[in-house]
């Protein structure tokens, strides 16, 4: 993960702000073009080359720690094996802590166990191909680009819940210029992660779509698609396809081909739940919600352009 990373992140058990303990790091060369984007939107600081290969996400609110294992922050809510092999690997930069953050050890949502050990199995071997789902990744393009439309105006940041191999994810940074983050529950993320390592201005985190890791009012894009169905468990909110908070000029975009819900806008850090509505027609395809009021941990004084 790149370290600006976890500005945005937070405990996805109690919303908290995440400490960053890092046990190694990386300074990959950055490419011309990445380097002249960022002195471009204000982003070029100390951290913006670092790396972080293995290391903790500690919440002082909760006790609660989340490793990163092998460039990919794992913030799911129950004990995997990449936590095992984390503990193995990492237990004596553990014990130098000065105060211990035990792994979360909830009970994941129903159906979540299979759905990131089908998936994981699936993308295990993947080797971007230029092929996905039998379809190349020019027409994965193209379906991408007419489902998503224009950004909206000053975007800088973008999530896609779901996001599998990240082709998608790659696709957004690479058409708007902003910080894309990807998310999945399986360890395509983790594919993801090692095959675009060295693009900081990709980003990709293991996590829930019901327990998403991120500050509230981050971005200004949020993409799903063919993921919502997958879950046995209803989301937990009426599904809308319009939403907005009703006092201010709408400015950032949801979309979600297939289906859409509340919920998921008001994980991702777009609205808070209570501002949504239910107010569009059914066939309406692009949902609107608010302006970031305030992008907490997001944005720097001198950093208007991204995280």
């Amino acid at each position: 993960m790149w370290k600006r990373l976890t500005r945005i992140l937070r405990c996805p058990a109690c919303r908290g702000p995440l400490l960053l303990f890092v046990f190694r790091e990386d300074h990959p060369t950055i490419a011309a073009e990445h380097l002249d984007l960022a002195r471009s939107k204000g982003l070029l600081d100390d951290d913006f080359s670092k790396r972080v290969e293995a290391g903790l996400l500690a919440c002082d609110a909760c006790r609660t720690g989340y490793p990163v294992v092998r460039g990919l922050p794992v913030l799911v809510l129950y004990p995997t094996a990449a936590h095992t092999q984390f503990l193995a690997e990492f237990r004596d930069e553990l014990s130098t802590l000065k105060a211990s953050y035990p792994f979360p050890d909830r009970a994941p949502e129903p159906g979540e166990r299979f759905v990131m050990a089908s998936f994981s199995r699936e993308w295990g071997d993947y080797r971007y191909d230029g092929v996905l789902w039998k379809t190349s990744y020019q027409d994965q393009e193209a379906t991408f680009m007419r489902e998503i439309g224009e950004a909206p105006s000053g975007a800088t940041t973008f999530l896609e819940v779901g996001c599998g191999l990240g082709v998608m994810t790659s696709l957004a940074h690479r058409h708007f210029q902003v910080d894309a983050v990807g998310v999945d529950l399986s360890l395509a993320s983790l594919q993801a992660s090692q095959h675009y390592r060295e693009n900081p201005f990709l980003h990709f985190v293991q996590a829930s779509a019901f327990h998403l890791p991120f500050a509230r009012r981050t971005f200004d894009m949020v993409y799903s698609r063919g993921v919502l169905h997958h879950p046995p468990k209803p989301w937990p909110a009426p599904r809308s396809r319009a939403l907005h908070h009703p006092r201010r000029r709408p400015s950032c975009s949801l979309r979600l081909p297939w289906a859409t819900s509340r919920s998921i806008a008001s994980n991702a850090g777009v609205i808070p739940a209570s501002s949504a509505t239910n107010s569009a027609a059914p066939s309406t395809r692009r949902a609107i919600a608010s302006p970031r009021a305030t992008r907490t941990g997001m944005n720097r004084a001198k950093s208007p352009a991204g995280f």
